[in-house]
């Protein structure tokens, strides 16, 4: 990993707090492209202008986007880098002399925590840069502490609102398996278990672990329960803090199966196997309830959201396989069909289908 792999992959909170950009709840208060202020929600105007996220940012109101290399070019240089330019050695050059990256010939330079007095720049107008870095770690889930929250999770039916959630998205609470959707345990929770800045207590309650290529419970979404109020900043999906959502995706008993294991020994020599691909949590929910009871050659269910869809994954899926993609109508689930028809490869069949399909592809 060379520094721009090792910029890349830093949190966007600790490098612009690094940086010395005078942030807001996440947002930088100016944006550094075009100049536009992050202003008051109280106003009734929009809010977010620049907003940092885990591995990107975007500027509301001139579309100026980009990660952590583009957010040190405009914060040093004043321009956007692109490949080809010119003054990457003069960026590397100014993130030295922040302490931000090492000048060493070595592999991997390495993230400096320790800043002078002069550099340890005020973030948040009160917090240093030390104790961001400090706090966005602590802050951070371990896998372990993902795993844990889900043990102490209770079968959906025990929460009532859960429940009702889960009735007016037609699945049945009483009947669904608790490996697929859980309600949030009553007591504290994490610091992690936060959605802008809200615990996931205030209406992110249902709780559907994500699961990496290899089935294993790596990340946690919480889905807001109220249909008739809307979340804060219209958030109705939470992720864990610092546990990474891609590559991971929704699986019910099969996919999970496949994941880890391959294609079960069980299954009936000559019946081509059959996979489901859905986009979101209440969708996902739908088709695993339909067919979890059914027979035991119903279709693997997956459910995707951004970043999903990588070759591990894909991968996972065997040669000849009888795929349905029942995505969502629209640029988003456009985006989504494209991507396993690219990693794919041809290796097996795709149909698209629509959630009234309810048997999956033949």
């Amino acid at each position: 990993m060379d520094w721009f792999d090792e910029i890349k992959a830093m949190r966007l909170e600790i490098l612009a707090a690094r940086l010395g950009l005078a942030m807001r709840d996440r947002h930088v208060v100016a944006c550094l492209a075009c100049g536009a202020r992050t202003r008051s929600r109280s106003d009734g105007r929009p809010g977010a202008v620049f907003r940092v996220g885990r591995v990107g940012w975007k500027c509301g109101h001139c579309g100026e986007t980009g990660d952590g290399l583009q957010l040190a070019g405009w914060a040093l240089l004043g321009e956007r880098l692109e490949r080809g330019s010119r003054r990457w050695g003069e960026l590397r050059a100014r993130l030295v002399d922040l302490g931000i990256v090492e000048d060493s010939d070595g592999p991997a330079p390495r993230v400096r925590r320790g800043l002078t007095e002069a550099q340890a720049l005020q973030a948040t107008g009160r917090a240093p840069v030390a104790a961001v870095v400090e706090e966005v770690e602590r802050d951070a889930a371990t896998v372990d502490e993902v795993r844990r929250l889900w043990a102490d999770c209770r079968p959906a039916w025990e929460d009532a609102e859960v429940a009702a959630w889960l009735e007016s998205r037609k699945v049945d609470a009483d009947y669904l398996s608790s490996s697929l959707v859980r309600a949030l345990p009553d007591g504290p929770l994490p610091g992690w278990a936060t959605a802008v800045g809200r615990p996931w207590s205030e209406g992110w309650r249902a709780i559907l672990p994500g699961y990496d290529a290899r089935g294993e419970l790596v990340t946690l979404r919480a889905r807001w329960i109220f249909p008739e109020v809307d979340p804060p900043r219209n958030l109705k999906v939470a992720a864990v803090k610092g546990a990474s959502a891609a590559g991971a995706v929704l699986a019910c008993g099969l996919a999970r199966q496949l994941l880890a294991d391959g294609v079960p020994a069980w299954w009936p020599v000559g019946v081509p196997l059959r996979v489901v691909v859905v986009e979101g949590e209440p969708d996902f929910l739908t088709w695993a309830q339909s067919i979890e009871d059914s027979d035991p050659t119903a279709p693997a269910v997956f459910g995707v959201w951004s970043g999903s869809l990588t070759r591990a994954l894909v991968d996972r899926i065997p040669d000849g396989a009888h795929v349905a993609e029942a995505l969502h109508d629209d640029a988003t689930g456009r985006a989504y069909a494209a991507r396993l028809a690219e990693l794919s490869a041809g290796r097996f069949q795709i149909k698209r289908i629509t959630t009234e399909d309810e048997h999956g592809p033949e």
